[in-house]
């Protein structure tokens, strides 16, 4: 399952790095983000084995409510950074971990890769500030541990959709430094592996909705006002 999530990942940015590579101007920087949210989990125990030491069936079903910290950083891409031009494409690409206390099941520690695509308009544009809003996808792919269980091993893969507002503060002919917030409406699911016999596998999914802020340098490259 881990291998599938990564290919897909990496197969949507080589297609979106080759499809943005051919606008005539382009800014390319770095980006560092936090976020917060509240997820809510499901996680399903199936006692496939049941019937060979016990005589009734102890498969479960349970909620549990979490609550999420979040870091990312890594590369980020526009279209149209400076330009007086309405629409701007924001791709972005990272490294990012987050601790999620889930209550009455432990700490989940997980760290992966995520990517963003935002579809941005500038409602407002001057030689020194671009103001734009728009809806923002997100998929990320996520590996760790779990504090009360040294057996066990955690993949999650997660998708979302949300707005986003951002502004672009130009500073002299190449640099751009940037912020952006947004409001994530996400989906997740996985699964819980344990290397102990003492240990069961657990599958899960559930969804979030997560505050997050985010700071960027940009350098531009043919992008004027």
């Amino acid at each position: 399952m881990k291998k599938l999530f990564f290919a897909c990942l990496a197969s949507a940015f080589v297609a979106t790095f080759f499809f943005t590579t051919t606008a005539s101007a382009i800014g390319i920087g770095f980006f560092y983000e936090l976020g917060n949210a509240s997820p809510e989990w499901t996680i399903e125990y199936e006692d496939d084995d049941h019937y060979y030491y016990y005589d009734e069936d102890e498969s479960w079903t349970r909620d549990f409510d979490g609550d999420r910290s979040r870091r990312a950083f890594g590369f980020v891409l526009d279209t149209t950074v400076a330009r007086d031009q309405l629409f701007n494409y924001r791709f972005q690409i990272g490294y990012e971990t987050w601790e999620d206390e889930v209550s009455g099941f432990g700490e989940f520690d997980m760290s992966g890769i995520s990517m963003s695509h935002d579809f941005g308009f500038g409602v407002l544009r001057t030689p020194a500030v671009r103001l734009w809003l728009g809806p923002e996808l997100r998929f990320a792919y996520a590996s760790g541990d779990i504090d009360r269980n040294p057996y066990a091993d955690v993949y999650s893969f997660e998708y979302g959709i949300g707005p986003v507002i951002g502004a672009n503060f130009n500073i002299g002919s190449t640099v751009t430094l940037g912020l952006k917030a947004g409001y994530i409406f996400s989906n997740f699911l996985g699964v819980i592996e344990n290397d102990s016999h003492t240990y069961e596998d657990y599958d899960f999914d559930g969804s979030s909705t997560e505050l997050y802020f985010n700071a960027v340098i940009i350098f531009r490259f043919g992008d004027y006002f």
